[in-house]
């Protein structure tokens, strides 16, 4: 027996949608009514129909959130966490029944705007601006107060290769390499896969150091072979 399945997909959602949608071969099981639809298109299909719906729609727009960000399919996905504040805000009884269910949202809402979500808005830049000196924190850590440092067993056992990665390339790291070092020493890297993950962007930087330099010598070179031609020149 053959099913036929309607996918509420629109190409307005996200350009993940119109890629899904444009790589669809035609299949006769599956069909896509509204893939041209855009909000507005939505909005006036209820309004015609007098169709039922969630009345945080209604608060979350009144709050300024526009009618292409108006989504409650998925509280976690690193586009939609941001919402998370919004429910929070204007609709307290679905955010307590969201942090029984999963009780780490908190910890969401507070980090949504970090890394963690491969996000970092100004607010979250300004609140973690960092003065501190990497460098001569991962030098205390490997050099002259290890003991005094909570380093995990196995990753003690890998602060030779540490020490060497410094050594070699210390003078290339940018800051935040040095705070990605520290960051994983402390964390623990078992493995080595940090150590190699940090020697990687190293190699890349040096390599960057290295083609400006020589590109800094060609100038000077090309420089002092015009004047002297044009002093050639002039005897």
């Amino acid at each position: 027996m053959a099913y036929l399945s309607r996918l509420a997909w629109r190409a307005s959602e996200s350009v993940q949608r119109v890629k899904a949608l444009a790589s669809q071969k035609k299949q006769q099981q599956k069909i896509y009514p509204i893939y041209d639809w855009q909000d507005n298109d939505i909005w006036l299909y209820i309004k015609e129909h007098n169709l039922e719906f969630p009345e945080i729609y209604i608060r979350l727009y009144e709050k300024g959130i526009s009618k292409n960000r108006l989504r409650l399919c998925s509280f976690f996905g690193d586009t939609t966490v941001a919402g998370l504040k919004d429910i929070a805000e204007t609709e307290p009884e679905l955010w307590e029944k969201i942090e029984r269910r999963y009780p780490n949202a908190y910890l969401v809402l507070l980090y949504y705007d970090s890394d963690m979500f491969k996000r970092q808005t100004r607010k979250r830049t300004a609140l973690e601006t960092d003065d501190t000196d990497y460098k001569a924190k991962l030098y205390d850590i490997l050099y002259l107060n290890t003991a005094k440092y909570n380093i995990p067993p196995e990753t003690k056992k890998l602060l030779r290769d540490w020490r060497h990665l410094i050594t070699m390339f210390g003078e290339y790291m940018t800051p935040k390499l040095l705070k990605r070092s520290c960051e994983a020493i402390l964390a623990g890297d078992p493995k080595g896969r940090s150590r190699r993950a940090v020697m990687n962007d190293v190699c890349i930087e040096f390599c960057e150091v290295s083609r400006r330099e020589q590109e800094e010598r060609d100038r000077l070179i090309s420089t002092v072979e015009n004047v002297a031609l044009g002093r050639a020149r002039e005897t």
